[in-house]
């Protein structure tokens, strides 16, 4: 019971990360046009040439979002693959929700189906909690309890690493100035040092 409760709480700290997570990634939606239209705007208003910034630092431009993007990419991916990892929890799933069970004019059809795939998503990319995820909702009992809450912290701090990544953006730098121009301005110069090596 105790083990089975230490589950639950790790599965709450996993949804409130993602929650954290999801939440993030929809505010750099619009914080990442937001940023471009307001370094563009300051820029202009301040003499600062981008197109000849951007010309005479192409290749160090490159070099820095391309490290940008396979950093995320490399937080995104599963660190090992192992697919035959939580089969059994799997096959638990399978036995209760399969969609092939029922009629499809049966109510629960749909949402079946898609738990169903949500799983088997969890499955290929290693998404641990958000297997244990369906295992909570659907009241299946596990036989190693210990296995699950250590894959459940990984997943947490997986989330967590992301977070610090998107939070590490100048998007979301600018995003947390509010209607601080001042704060604005010096984000906005960073990045342009950080890129261009430019200095005010």
């Amino acid at each position: 019971m105790i083990k089975r409760l230490k589950f639950k709480k790790l599965l709450n700290e996993y949804k409130s990360c993602k929650f954290e997570l999801e939440m993030i990634r929809e505010i750099l939606k619009d914080g990442h046009l937001e940023f471009e239209v307001f370094y563009r705007r300051w820029c202009a208003d301040n003499g600062v040439d981008i197109d000849k910034l951007n010309k005479s630092n192409s290749k160090n431009v490159q070099v820095i979002f391309e490290k940008q993007e396979k950093g995320l990419m490399k937080l995104e991916e599963p660190t090992q693959r192992n697919t035959d990892k939580h089969k059994k929890v799997f096959r638990e799933i399978a036995r209760k929700i399969h969609p092939d069970k029922l009629e499809t004019s049966d109510p629960r059809f749909w949402e079946y189906t898609n738990a169903f795939k949500d799983a088997n998503r969890a499955i290929e990319k290693q998404k641990w909690g958000d297997l244990f995820e369906v295992v909570e909702k659907y009241d299946i009992w596990l036989t190693d309890y210990d296995e699950a809450c250590e894959d459940i912290q990984k997943s947490i701090d997986e989330t967590k690493e992301l977070i610090e990544a998107e939070k590490k953006t100048y998007s979301w730098s600018l995003h947390i100035c509010g209607d601080n121009n001042t704060c604005k301005e010096k984000v906005v110069k960073n990045f342009l040092h950080h890129l261009f090596g430019w200095k005010s």
